[in-house]
């Protein structure tokens, strides 16, 4: 087995099956259930790396990990970082955790409890994109140029009442 592999498990040896539910990579953070890495040699390898890498371990414990807390995901907004994680994820967190966390940025609770019936949360319902910018380059214009309509759409995320919506706007 590689080197960068891992095997977490629950306390009763059933094997977690993606690493997304026990962990959460953010800028200045990570939230992870050690616990659940067997193996203490790995364990301590991946605190050491990282803490080299600048970013502050936070340790779930298993019943945070049962209340999605590891499946949260960071996300970048016009007014800098949020951590979306559901409202589950963020009961489970202790006030030291909390405070820890919000340092970074805020934290954005969702109420997703059908998702979480089906065993996942709100990062399993999001996808990160890391890649990076690009200049913008000039295009050639096409040879039969056809004329696009282009409609305007607005996604909004409305925060209140709860639970907390995406609602699809079009012009009409």
């Amino acid at each position: 087995m590689s080197r960068w592999c891992l095997t977490p498990a629950t306390p009763g040896g059933v094997p977690v099956y993606h690493t997304n539910v026990l962990m959460c990579i953010a800028t200045d953070f990570v939230l992870i259930g050690l616990d659940m890495i067997a193996d203490a040699a790995r364990r301590a390898e991946i605190v050491r790396r990282f803490e080299q890498s600048g970013r502050d371990v936070i340790a779930l414990s298993d019943a945070q990990v049962a209340d999605f807390a590891g499946n949260a995901i960071e996300l970048q907004g016009r007014r800098g970082r949020v951590l979306a994680l559901s409202r589950r994820a963020q009961a489970a967190l202790t006030p030291d955790q909390t405070a820890r966390i919000a340092a970074s940025g805020g934290l954005l609770p969702l109420d997703v409890p059908t998702i979480e019936m089906a065993g996942g949360s709100v990062r399993c319902m999001l996808a990160a994109i890391h890649l990076a910018t690009r200049r913008q380059q000039a295009r050639p214009a096409p040879i039969n140029p056809v004329p696009s309509r282009r409609v305007p759409v607005t996604v909004t995320v409305i925060l209140s009442p709860s639970p907390p919506q995406l609602r699809l706007l079009s012009p009409e």
